[in-house]
């Protein structure tokens, strides 16, 4: 997954969990050429919620898999690194990231998918002094029909020091260069409220199989 849709110009294709952690695994990823499945953290993945009534009802003591799943909601990985531990409260819910990956694959007829043009992820040029500082840098621009932006360099400040705290971590999206095969990107998932939620198909799934 990344932060956000392949055509958005905005923000950093890397600015999410797991698309930050290995920005050179990012960039090596979408510019092979492989046929890629893309699902962008916001706002697609964001439909993806459950609550601990939910999660108890249909996963705790119902097999392996699914008691993998109650127990990772239950202790929470946004707690330390992020301080977000209200997720086992009343009247709130958690987003399972982690399940878009297996959606295509379980439900495929539950999501809406749009071809899109394939993709580089371009590192921002940055100095920077130290991992706390704040720095500025400059990335191409971006032509979101198809084409370069002519070599006009956009100041972009660097919201993520690499760790040698010299050089920017952040990338963006740019139109692939040479042109590759285009991406299949989710962009909606129905959400659990509807009565054919994939998260619910999901749950049952896991149910009939005793998992």
């Amino acid at each position: 997954d990344g932060a956000w849709p392949s055509d958005d110009e905005t923000h950093a294709a890397t600015g999410s969990f797991n698309a930050g952690s290995d920005p050179l695994a990012l960039r090596v990823l979408f510019g092979s050429g492989v046929p890629l499945i893309f699902a962008p953290g916001f706002p697609s993945l964001m439909d993806l919620q459950l609550s601990r009534p939910e999660v108890e009802a249909w996963l705790s003591g119902r097999g392996p898999v699914s008691d993998a799943i109650y127990t990772r909601f239950l202790a929470n990985p946004d707690l330390q690194p992020y301080g977000i531990g209200e997720y086992n409260e009343a009247g709130t819910s958690r987003i399972q990231w982690d399940i878009g990956c297996m959606v295509p694959f379980i439900a495929p007829g539950l999501l809406t998918t749009v071809r899109q043009p394939a993709v580089d992820i371009v590192q921002v040029a940055a100095s920077c002094n130290g991992l706390f500082n704040s720095c500025e840098g400059v990335r191409p621009s971006y032509d979101s029909s198809g084409s370069g932006g002519g070599g006009v360099a956009i100041a972009t400040s660097c919201a993520t020091p690499n760790l040698d705290g010299a050089s920017c971590r952040d990338g963006y999206f740019y139109p692939a260069d040479p042109p590759r095969p285009d991406l299949i990107e989710i962009q909606v998932y129905w959400g659990i409220a509807s009565p054919t939620s994939i998260m619910r198909d999901l749950l049952v799934k896991l149910q009939a199989a005793g998992l």
